[in-house]
């Protein structure tokens, strides 16, 4: 579902991608916390370690990548590979897939391929290391290949079902080179530049199984299924020899961000990785140095959907308007984030992050996947086999007359809902969701009567809103449209990514940005021109960069708001404690890999919990299915905020890997313990340690906050409060910071394509407010807000 990962996060329900400003989150992705280096026997597990470097490259023209057949050995690594490895992701995933080498196995031209096959370009260059685990191996990247041993696999031997969607293809994109405006600002400029550009060219990158940590949190130490840090690099990287590419290369953007990089791995006992600790989160503090000021007429924080929609929209409308992003991370997409996941040889390309688009008339991202021939997959929400907790077969009947009866109360809580849309709208009361449905007859038996409740009150509501409950500010909008699944093995990624690249100006991008303050009630005279901004951006642990603007747009997620991890000057008028409508939820994808198939054929495997378990991986969705992942054995499991809070270690808040082998549990009742084995692999999204994404998938509307807080702290909805009787607002009644993003576009709240208008929108205040004769009273974000004058 597209709403958060559910169905809102084409998905980015975040699993959009919102821009923190630390933005990194950009808008809609998910990440996960790093292990330390080093490994231990720890009785009959034996870890390895290692280390090595990714880098990023530049996206060059997308062109479908060439198929590989799953199972066959990558001929980047010389070798065939062992079927029961688990590999570390890489902290990012490079956005340029390489001309097509076909495997040792790889069918002859004429047969049709896989409608989306193992990735070889992310394959890590180098090899693998590692050692059995019994009958589990957990594997690190390593600079040196090692070949895995294989355990035996249990259960019954089944064979993967063929594939047969070939992949899309299309023509070339190729992106037109940037021209960088003229600086309008004052007599300061950036420090100048000493990195050369790279020339993007196929690169094999270490396959994953976690994401990356923010870019500035040290490494931690953790259980086996997380792993060490892989030192990463900024945006742009020296020059790199590699292999020629069929596509014409894409010169990228210098940056002055040094790389970084990893210390040696020694042997060492592996320990749980220590919980966010927030004491250290990088902010704002007098004794840092800022070296530079720059001049601009418009900084933009974060890089994510919104942040590359409002560069665009400024760049169409005056390319002589300077702007400056600043991503707190070393890539462009935000929760909009994919990667690779599979043992060494079957590799497939999950999304960390958004994991559905929407199809729907006029919908930016729908266009933009056709323009770059992306790949997708209905969706079949109501394909699925139910189970209850005793692993036995549930006649459909019985469920759907549970799910008619859901749908009913849901139907009378909606027309219930509806009537808060009027002028009086606080004195409508605000007792969340599940209040309605009990009001209206629905109820979930607290026994094991109800366990079959429980799961079809969870794909309703659990699913869409990645929480047991949610605000009626944030109801009934559960649409109808088709959602798709994200199958291109490039990655959801490379769409905002190649959107920047075409259209944006390349050199208005600073990765490694973190902004730590913003001042918006300055008076600087310059040139010509009256700066009522300083945006203060990190360069490292305690210098900096001052970016003065005439205007400000914070793409952040409202978790890097309510975690104060910018601070405002002055303070914001209406605080996010009091005011701010959204908490972060989480919206936790499980992924396991096994060696064959062993589950039903439907695209969804619904397996009650009893009471006490409810919510814990009882939603599975298959997908080794011939339109999504043929022949990979991936099987994933959905958790919400509440099931995951139950679940993770008390100390280091990630999830065990004994958490994670347990959560087989229902399967294992299903279809029985000796067929279902030991994975192969394992991941889990980690958005709960991430600072760069606020700590959290998407945003959950708070029960009890109203459409006027809602006003009061973003602004811009005349219909409820007055111009400048919101945040960002300087004291000579200029709306100087605009808080922009995928929370803040309501109608579409937490979709990608929310994110793409939001920043569309707030880019269109900015110009109108510099004067530029913009329309600001069309964009598809408030069109719910003129049902107040209709009232």
């Amino acid at each position: 579902m597209d709403n958060n990962n559910n169905n809102k996060m084409d998905n980015n329900k975040n699993d959009m991608g919102e821009d923190i400003a630390n933005p990194s989150q950009g808008d809609i992705g998910r990440e996960t916390p790093n292990i330390a280096p080093g490994g231990a026997d720890l009785g009959g597990i034996t870890i390895i370690g290692g280390n090595g470097e990714s880098q990023w490259i530049t996206p060059s023209p997308i062109n479908p990548p060439a198929p590989a057949t799953p199972g066959t050995p990558n001929p980047t690594l010389g070798s065939t590979p062992s079927p029961i490895t688990v590999q570390t992701p890489p902290p990012t995933l490079q956005p340029v897939m390489p001309p097509p080498v076909p495997p040792p196995s790889s069918p002859p031209p004429s047969s049709p391929p896989p409608a989306n096959t193992p990735n070889p370009t992310r394959d890590i260059p180098g090899g693998m290391g590692g050692a059995a685990l019994g009958p589990l191996t957990i594997i690190k990247y390593t600079g040196n290949p090692e070949p895995a041993t294989q355990p035996p696999t249990t259960g019954a031997p089944m064979t993967p079902e063929p594939a047969t969607q070939p992949p899309t293809t299309g023509a070339p994109i190729t992106p037109e080179p940037a021209t960088q405006p003229p600086t309008t600002g004052a007599p300061m400029t950036p420090r100048p530049v000493t990195t050369p550009p790279t020339t993007p060219s196929p690169v094999t990158n270490p396959p994953m199984t976690q994401s990356p940590i923010p870019v500035t949190n040290p490494p931690t130490t953790s259980i086996p299924v997380t792993n060490p840090p892989v030192a990463q690099t900024p945006l742009t990287n020296p020059p790199v020899t590699q292999p020629p590419v069929a596509n014409p290369p894409v010169t990228q953007p210098p940056v002055t961000n040094p790389p970084t990089t990893e210390s040696p791995v020694t042997n060492a006992p592996i320990t749980s990785p220590p919980s966010a600790d927030q004491s250290q989160e990088p902010k704002w503090n007098e004794n840092m140095v800022c070296l530079n000021t720059v001049y601009t007429d418009v900084v933009i924080v974060g890089a994510g959907m919104a942040g590359v929609s409002a560069a665009v929209t400024l760049q169409n409308e005056d390319p002589n308007l300077s702007y400056v992003i600043l991503e707190s991370t070393d890539r462009v997409g935000g929760r909009v984030k994919s990667m690779t996941f599979g043992v060494q040889g079957n590799e497939w390309t999950v999304e960390d992050g958004a994991n559905w688009i929407m199809e729907f008339k006029n919908n930016p991202m729908w266009a933009l996947m056709e323009q770059y021939d992306f790949q997708t997959a209905f969706n079949d929400v109501e394909d699925y086999t139910v189970y209850n907790e005793f692993g036995q077969l549930v006649d459909p009947d019985i469920y759907q007359d549970k799910m008619d009866k859901l749908m009913d109360a849901w139907g009378k809580a909606v027309d219930d809902a509806d009537e808060q849309w009027t002028s009086n709208h606080e004195g409508y009361a605000d007792l969340g969701v599940r209040y309605l449905l009990q009001k209206y007859g629905w109820r979930v038996p607290d026994d094991a009567s109800g366990n079959l409740d429980f799961m079809a009150e969870f794909y309703m509501l659990d699913w869409e809103y990645a929480a047991r409950d949610t605000s009626v500010r944030y109801f009934p909008y559960f649409d109808e449209d088709d959602y798709y699944h994200i199958t291109d093995p490039r990655g959801y990624e490379i769409v905002p990514q190649q959107y920047f690249l075409n259209n944006a100006n390349r050199n208005s991008l600073k990765t490694n940005s973190r902004v730590v303050k913003i001042a918006y009630n300055e008076a600087i005279q310059n040139n010509g021109k009256n700066y009522q901004a300083v945006v203060t951006a990190m360069d490292g642990s305690t210098t900096c960069t001052n970016y003065v603007a005439q205007r400000v747009i914070s793409t952040v997620s409202i978790g890097v708001l309510n975690h104060d991890l910018i601070a405002f000057d002055p303070p914001l008028r209406y605080p996010h404690e009091k005011y701010s409508p959204y908490s972060m939820a989480l919206y936790v994808k499980v992924f396991y890999q096994f060696p064959v198939k062993f589950w039903d054929t439907t695209e969804f495997i619904l397996t009650a919990r009893p009471v006490g378990q409810r919510g814990h991986c009882h939603h599975w969705q298959n997908m080794d299915l011939p339109q999504f992942m043929p022949g990979s054995g991936i099987i994933r499991c959905e958790m919400m905020t509440e099931a995951f809070n139950e679940l993770k270690h008390s100390e280091t808040n990630q999830l065990t890997d004994e958490t994670l082998l347990a959560l087989l549990e229902p399967l294992r009742i299903t279809y029985g313990a000796a067929t279902v084995g030991t994975p192969l692999a394992m991941y889990y999204t980690q958005n709960n340690n991430n600072v760069d994404f606020g700590y959290g998938s998407y945003a959950n509307w708070k029960i009890g906050k109203t459409f006027t807080d809602y006003a009061h702290f973003f602004g811009g909805i005349p219909n409820v409060v007055n111009h400048c009787d919101h945040n960002g607002c300087s004291d000579s009644g200029d709306w100087v910071l605009h808080f922009s993003g995928a929370a803040t576009c309501y109608v579409y709240a937490e979709f990608v394509h929310g994110a793409y208008w939001a920043g569309e929108r707030d880019a269109n205040y900015v110009l109108e407010s510099l004067g530029y004769n913009v329309k600001t009273d069309k964009s598809p974000c408030d069109e719910d807000w003129k049902w107040f004058d209709d009232r």
